[in-house]
């Protein structure tokens, strides 16, 4: 499955200490852009911006490279895999999901269990949203009541 995920390593968030964060970034629908830590940080010098990687020539301080961009690998097989789950259990806010799901550390394994969690959230969420509508129409429905009595 293709997905709308890659990696990125925005030189306008660099930290104090020279480096910056390499982030997953997942493009939902619409202009919504999810930005996912993968807690690696490096020199942005050092991000190759046309294939996505850690150039050769990082200095050994920061790790070894070939280390560090199979780790990147396995962190958006990892993304991808949290994203093709929430659309395959049709999560309604598959960004927000994913967001809160995500973590370097984060087992796949227990997936099914977020996602029914997820699913159960939007359902109180929805039922909330409609006793809250009830209400409202039944205090619309009262005064209108009031209303029409007062004019007779």
């Amino acid at each position: 499955m293709l997905l709308p995920i890659k990696l990125i390593c925005p030189k306008n968030k660099v930290r104090k200490d020279g480096t910056c964060i390499i982030f997953i970034q997942y493009c939902g629908t619409g202009d919504k852009k999810t930005l996912l830590n993968t807690e690696i940080a490096i020199p942005p010098k050092y991000w190759n911006r046309k294939y996505l990687r850690i150039a050769p020539d990082l200095p050994e301080v920061f790790g070894l490279t070939a280390d560090i961009n199979q780790r990147l690998a396995d962190l958006l097989r990892k993304a991808s895999d949290i994203i093709s789950h929430a659309v395959k259990k049709k999560i309604q806010d598959v960004p927000a999901f994913v967001k809160k799901t995500f973590h370097p550390d984060f087992d796949v394994t227990t997936l099914e269990l977020k996602a029914q969690q997820a699913r159960r959230r939007a359902a109180e969420a929805q039922i909330v949203a409609e006793k809250k509508w009830v209400k409202e129409m039944q205090v619309k429905a009262e005064v209108d009541i009031r209303v029409e009595q007062q004019r007779l």
